[in-house]
């Protein structure tokens, strides 16, 4: 259950602009991944100042994201990073973002990094994108230059420290750009991507004692044979499947949490 959308590593001083999806359709899903083709293949004539950290900080800013809002006739009646859709003005990557949905970013370069500001600054703004509290919905991964560079049959590349310290700063992978094969490099970003979730964030305080868990309509329970399958962490509020249990929630599994809520008495 994915969407994949592509942008480059170029922005434009001049107009701040950059971070818009490339090609058409804007993104692909797996009703249409056959279309991938048509967005990934950006071409080599971009900007030689390489700015991807920027790049995917303004494809995923609120600009770019804005929902549907003033009326318009064409697209420059909306000003930068706003076209005119059915009449109403919206951001141009507005419906690729799903507020359910992990967010995956691989950066592809031959070149270092040349974003202007600060990792920590670029950090913040993705890791808020999913909540501080969700750290498990956000990783970064480079398929970049290794340190000291590489070359290949292709060509070269530099080291892309600043993408590295990207991904290793939110559990992504890493692989070198020079290698001839990225299919072992793309299965280990998958496995990171849709890796089993094991931690649920409940909406309401649950009386503790109350709670049930099933996956896939089976009911999973709380201990086996003196190994606890799940726990309840009252101060984060979240239900966590343990490594040790039987119970597996594959990717695209239904995980129902069901509980009666905790009530608090009065004092008179």
């Amino acid at each position: 259950d994915y969407q994949i959308g592509v942008t480059t590593t170029t922005v434009s001083l001049l107009e701040l602009s950059g971070g818009v999806l490339f090609g058409s359709p804007p993104w692909v899903t797996n009703a249409n991944w056959e279309k991938f083709v048509n967005i990934v293949e950006v071409g080599v004539t971009g900007s030689g100042t390489e700015q991807g950290i920027w790049s995917a900080f303004i494809a995923t800013g609120e600009t770019l994201n804005s929902p549907p809002g003033d009326l318009c006739e064409a697209d420059h009646d909306c000003g930068l990073n706003r076209g005119c859709v059915d009449g109403v003005c919206q951001g141009l990557n507005y419906g690729f973002f799903r507020e359910d949905a992990a967010l995956e970013i691989v950066f592809v370069s031959d070149e270092e990094d040349q974003s202007p500001a600060e990792l920590e600054e670029y950090l913040n703004h993705f890791r808020g994108i999913k909540g501080y509290d969700h750290p498990e919905l956000l990783h970064m991964h480079a398929i970049v230059g290794p340190p000291g560079g590489c070359s290949s049959a292709n060509g070269s590349a530099s080291a892309g420290l600043r993408y590295m310290n990207m991904a290793e700063a939110t559990g992504g992978a890493v692989y070198s750009i020079c290698e001839l094969d990225f299919a072992k490099g793309l299965e280990g970003i998958g496995e990171i991507a849709f890796a089993a979730k094991m931690e649920y964030t409940l909406t309401q305080i649950p009386a503790p004692t109350t709670i049930t868990v099933t996956i896939e309509g089976l009911p999973c329970p709380s201990m086996t044979g003196g190994i606890f399958n799940w726990v309840y962490d009252a101060e984060d509020n979240t239900v966590t499947l343990t490594e040790e249990g039987i119970c597996i929630a594959g990717s695209g599994d239904e995980v129902l949490i069901h509980y009666d809520l905790l009530c608090y008495a009065e004092a008179d």
